[in-house]
């Protein structure tokens, strides 16, 4: 599910849940949590998110 797509529920007061994870910046991808990876200088952060 993409930002957009949390956004059109809003109206419809469906509950979401947005997970932001700090990981260590050598952790390998095959050991990174599902969700969207971003890539820091020190760490690497995974944000999910998915209906509550």
């Amino acid at each position: 599910m993409e930002l957009s797509a949390i956004r059109e529920l809003e109206p419809y007061n469906i509950p979401t849940t947005i997970t932001i994870r700090p990981i260590g910046r050598g952790t390998p991808d095959s050991r990174l949590p599902h969700g969207l990876v971003v890539d820091k200088r020190h760490s690497r952060v995974v944000i999910s998110w998915g209906l509550a």
